[in-house]
């Protein structure tokens, strides 16, 4: 609804403004996480501030959906290069979140649009030329297409686009654990690991060890939960998706036809 988020009066920003000269010096990795940044003026003020202050070992790092109006991505964009082009810190690093491709990926995240966030990967790829690194929570949604979301950080990657991503479980809320899933979702874990492991020295280190503490986890399930958790668990999620779809206008049993009949 609006360019920048309205800010109350806030002690903890007043106090981080105060603090933040004589400690600047020192830092050697800020990062700012969220809410999101881009939505906030002081946001932007931070970055003009980083711009006109020298300090050669800081890495900034900006976490970022990507899907703000158009008017805050050109504000980021040029502050960002007026910052780089300074060369007043070591460097600039962009985290976004990301849990999967296509329509599963914007049913979970509601609001996300997939080819805005791709445009702007890839926008900030070519005017940066920073890293852009995707946060991954992994939960019972994710798999179904996942490896389409592998193909396309591979299609970036052969694009010239410096990006990487790292799985992460969700653990909360709980009705969300990959562990509560039927059976015959089992098949697309065991493709996306052979996918991760036919693809080599293409997928990196750290995606395939976030991938593996993730495929490893589903593999324990029946190890390493009760029945009766799982039943409950299973109510819980069945709760969420019926006021999810009512109060977003949302329609899980279109998005996720692999699940149809498993609730």
């Amino acid at each position: 609804m609006h360019d920048m988020i309205p800010e109350d009066d806030n002690p903890y920003i007043d106090a981080f403004w105060k603090w933040l000269p004589d400690a600047y010096k020192d830092l050697r990795y800020l990062r700012i996480t969220g809410g999101e940044p881009l939505a906030t003026r002081n946001f932007m003020r931070l970055l003009d501030f980083v711009a006109t202050n020298h300090n050669p070992n800081l890495t900034l790092v900006v976490n970022t959906n990507l899907c703000v109006p158009d008017k805050n991505l050109d504000m980021f964009f040029e502050k960002a290069t007026t910052l780089l082009n300074a060369k007043t810190i070591k460097g600039l690093e962009v985290y976004t979140s990301m849990d999967t491709w296509g329509p599963q990926a914007e049913y979970i995240r509601d609001g996300l649009d997939i080819e805005r966030l791709e445009k702007s990967v890839r926008k900030i790829s070519t005017t940066f030329n920073v890293p852009i690194r995707i946060m991954v929570t992994f939960g019972l949604m994710s798999i179904f297409n996942f490896k389409t979301f592998i193909h396309k950080v591979m299609q970036l990657r052969r694009d010239g686009v410096d990006i990487m991503f790292n799985c992460a479980r969700l653990v909360d809320p709980k009705q969300f654990d990959i562990r509560i899933l039927p059976d015959s979702a089992d098949k697309y874990f065991e493709e996306t690991n052979d996918l991760i492991q036919n693809l080599g020295d293409m997928v990196k280190s750290v995606e395939k060890e976030t991938w593996k503490m993730v495929y490893d986890f589903w593999k324990a399930r029946n190890t390493t939960m009760t029945i009766e958790d799982r039943e409950w668990r299973k109510s819980e999620f069945k709760k969420f998706i019926d006021e999810y779809d009512k109060r977003r206008n949302k329609n899980f049993k279109e998005n996720f036809t692999e699940l149809d009949g498993w609730i």
